[in-house]
């Protein structure tokens, strides 16, 4: 992910997922970009649009997700995770060393977006 990023353009986010069991079910992967302590950007659906169930990944699968492009500029802090539809469940995330990760949501970075005409 980019530091940094102009205001109503495309920005492509690389997702790197790896599982290590199989999976039940299909999960949801939610992408949250928080301003100011609100939630400015939500996206929660299937990785691939549902055309790639996680089920069926393989290990170290590559996905890749665009923001819409009209976002304002400001400064956000950008999350993402999966949980279990419909019980809301979010599954185990581990860190590099193996230990849990607070809420089992995957903190990105931070993404500023500048306005393209430097207003």
């Amino acid at each position: 992910m980019p530091n940094q990023a102009a205001s109503g353009g495309e920005l492509d986010l690389k997702f790197w997922w790896r599982k290590s069991n199989a999976f039940a079910s299909d999960p949801i992967q939610f992408l949250h970009l928080i301003g100011n302590g609100q939630a400015v950007y939500t996206n929660d659906q299937q990785p691939f649009g549902g055309g790639f169930p996680v089920s069926d990944w393989p290990s170290g699968v590559d996905l890749m997700d665009e923001l819409p492009s009209d976002l304002p500029p400001g400064q956000y802090d950008v999350y993402t995770g999966l949980y279990e539809w419909p019980s809301l469940a979010r599954l185990n995330v581990v860190d590099a060393g193996g230990q849990a990760v607070v809420d089992n949501t995957i903190r990105l970075g931070t993404l500023v977006l500048i306005d393209p005409a430097g207003q």
